[in-house]
């Protein structure tokens, strides 16, 4: 019977300190004191790059659209910032697994400190 309070206190403990490293850390990142993981990136090598030979009256046209538009979403959307909003997101969704599992293992130690 002693050890089940020994082990329930330190399951209680370990649930809690989870929940307050997650939020903890949530804190910090969305504070901007830290910076959140980084799962998603922006992608490296956008441009298309095409020989003097295959460049042709219709693809010079289209890698001009493709640059205007470029420029234009660079107005509306400065960059990184959806790579950003994921890794935000994911984190959220993390921290969320992180503080249900450390509610749940501070649970069972609240069912073995009963017995």
């Amino acid at each position: 019977m002693n050890i089940e309070r020994i082990l329930g206190f330190v399951l209680l403990v370990v649930g809690v300190g989870l929940i307050l490293y997650s939020l903890f850390a949530s804190y910090g990142i969305f504070t901007g004191s830290q910076e959140a993981p980084e799962i998603f990136s922006d992608p490296v090598g956008n441009e298309i790059e095409t020989s003097a030979d295959e460049a042709t009256a219709s693809d010079d046209v289209q890698q001009q659209l493709q640059s205007l538009m470029q420029e234009q979403l660079k107005g509306i959307l400065p960059e990184g910032t959806i790579p950003k909003t994921l890794n935000l997101f994911t984190w959220s969704i993390f921290t969320g697994i992180l503080i249900f599992g450390g509610g749940q293992i501070a649970g069972i130690g609240v069912k073995l400190l009963r017995k």
